[in-house]
């Protein structure tokens, strides 16, 4: 049986500070199936330099680059249209997950009474 797809939806503004902290806790997931779709709504700071990086780490990195900044709520949009994911989370860049995040999303939605 195949496990489940985690769209992981990042929308990014000037997160420099922050950034490499909240991707390197999305990597250090204990559940492997998942994509990280990363937005980068205009940034003038390094945030790209950044996401290049982890993009050249990471297979399941995807980029995206806004032409025009469309705030949080236009770059979760534009996530959500490249998500292949079977569920879908959004991670702010200034936060971090723990490394069990997606396990536990896939746990609850297991024993959720549907």
């Amino acid at each position: 049986m195949n496990k489940p797809l985690i769209s992981i939806i990042v929308p990014v503004y000037n997160s420099q500070t922050y950034l490499s902290a909240c991707l390197d806790s999305i990597l250090a997931q204990t559940y492997s199936c998942y994509q990280i779709i990363i937005v980068n709504d205009c940034s003038s700071d390094n945030s790209i330099d950044i996401i290049e990086n982890y993009k050249k780490k990471s297979k399941n990195v995807i980029l995206i680059n806004h032409d025009q900044n469309q705030g949080i709520g236009g770059a979760r949009n534009t996530g959500l249209k490249v998500a292949e994911g079977d569920y879908i989370t959004y991670i702010d860049s200034d936060d971090e997950v723990s490394s069990n995040y997606c396990e536990e999303l896939i746990n609850l939605i297991g024993s959720a009474d549907i």
